[in-house]
């Protein structure tokens, strides 16, 4: 505000502002504050003068209120940033954690997939050596009806040269007892083998992971810093008056201090201000 020596007049820009009007707020010099009270409005009006002017402005401005208001809200911002600091570590740690554990639910997954894969390799290969047997006793069979179907080609051959009617007959008899002894042969059931590819979408592959949830915490849900907080100095004026100069519409008494001290505090912040709504809230801290 400057000091009453260097002040001007805020009306005549002229002379020495050595008196200051508590209603108006205005500086004035001798001449200008007598024609200032003069006025009938203004009758109720007090002037402060001399040499302590400045003490008793700052008193009257609430300079303590502004000093007390000014300190909180710096211990306020510095808390929450204290808070934001040890959050923004929290949430680095957390971070690291879950990318670990998506890692290691990700291996797991990959060793249950190596399982299952060597799983249905070893019973495909073990399927095979029987298929393959299996193969391999077809063969045999039809490799001896072949052998022996050649054999009475060869009979049915020799027939042919045979020009005694007798012999002949005994020959064509023979051959047909053996045809009439032969199996029939078909073809035969073939093993075979398939395997059908599962699609697996992306969408599949998210549902097998755990949920990542992403939030966004309020700091004063987790802890409430000063600035929400009665004022330190818990005289019944101090406190009342810091919380309307701090604009709160609710304040809050440590369960420690919660007592009829703590209920005729919000009464008279009721008496003082009637108007305005006021939560009366009680901390755990």
């Amino acid at each position: 505000m400057g000091t009453a020596a260097s002040k001007t007049c805020d009306i005549c820009v002229n002379g020495s502002g050595i008196n200051y009007c508590e209603q108006c707020e205005v500086f004035f010099c001798y001449k200008c504050e007598e024609s200032h009270l003069r006025k009938p409005e203004n009758s109720d009006h007090q002037c402060i003068r001399g040499p302590n002017i400045n003490a008793e402005v700052r008193q009257n401005c609430g300079e303590n209120k502004i000093e007390n208001y000014v300190k909180t809200k710096i211990d306020s911002l510095q808390y929450i940033l204290k808070e934001i600091d040890t959050a923004e570590h929290n949430y680095q740690s957390e971070v690291k954690q879950i990318i670990q554990a998506i890692k290691n639910e990700g291996r797991r997954f990959k060793e249950l997939i190596d399982e299952q894969v060597k799983s249905l390799i070893e019973h495909l290969k073990m399927e095979e050596v029987n298929k393959l047997h299996h193969f391999q006793l077809m063969i045999n069979e039809y490799q001896t009806a072949l052998s022996r179907a050649r054999n009475m080609q060869k009979m049915y051959k020799d027939t042919q040269t045979i020009t005694e009617t007798a012999n002949l007959h005994q020959k064509l008899k023979q051959l047909m007892s053996i045809i009439n002894a032969t199996e029939d042969h078909h073809l035969p059931e073939i093993p075979s083998v398939q395997y059908t590819a599962k699609n697996v979408t992306q969408s599949e592959i998210e549902d097998m992971f755990g949920k990542l949830t992403l939030e966004t915490w309020k700091l004063h849900e987790m802890n409430e810093p000063p600035e929400n907080l009665y004022y330190n100095d818990y005289s019944m004026g101090t406190s009342v008056d810091h919380a309307k100069l701090m604009g709160l519409n609710s304040f809050m008494i440590p369960s420690t201090t919660h007592n009829k001290w703590s209920d005729d505090l919000f009464d008279k912040f009721k008496k003082d201000d009637p108007d305005k709504t006021f939560e009366h809230k009680q901390s755990n801290f």
